[in-house]
């Protein structure tokens, strides 16, 4: 799984970081990145959980998922219904 954010959507509302750390992190303006995109196993739920706590649906999951077992892109609407 790859992950992004759309940082001309997002807002700085930092759920991404509280939910995953290692992942995500904010520049000086507030604005969200992935750290990391492509991050391990162990990390995609809580990196679905940053998908579902973004209150501007920023972040961006593409590739194989491993929960819902789906491959391409998925947006943070398509990965909720996905769930």
């Amino acid at each position: 799984m790859r992950v992004a954010v759309d940082e001309d959507r997002c807002i700085g509302a930092g759920q991404c970081e509280l939910a995953a750390p290692e992942v995500f992190e904010q520049d000086d303006e507030g604005v969200s990145r992935a750290s990391d995109p492509e991050p391990a196993e162990d990390l995609w739920q809580r990196v679905h959980q940053a998908a579902d706590l973004c209150p501007v649906q920023a972040v961006l999951l593409t590739g194989t998922t491993g929960k819902t077992g789906t491959t391409g892109t998925a947006s943070p609407e398509q990965h909720r219904e996905a769930r």
